[in-house]
């Protein structure tokens, strides 16, 4: 491919991209970072869980 035929991708299109494309993916980036804001407030350990829950799944969809 040319170099003149290639478009030019951002950040923020690729995340788009990724988000749009795989659904697990968008999960696991949005619910890993909030396991650890959650890990250093004061909510319950069941909260906690949950978000960390939520974030494992689809991992393990990745990992079989």
């Amino acid at each position: 491919m040319r170099a003149s035929q290639r478009t030019k991708s951002t950040l923020i299109s690729q995340l788009r991209d990724i988000l749009t494309s795989c659904w697990w993916l968008g999960v696991l980036l949005v619910l890993v970072p909030f396991g650890f804001v959650l890990n250093y407030t004061h909510v319950p350990r069941a909260a906690k869980f949950i978000a960390n829950f939520g974030a494992i799944i689809p991992l393990a969809g990745i990992m079989s």
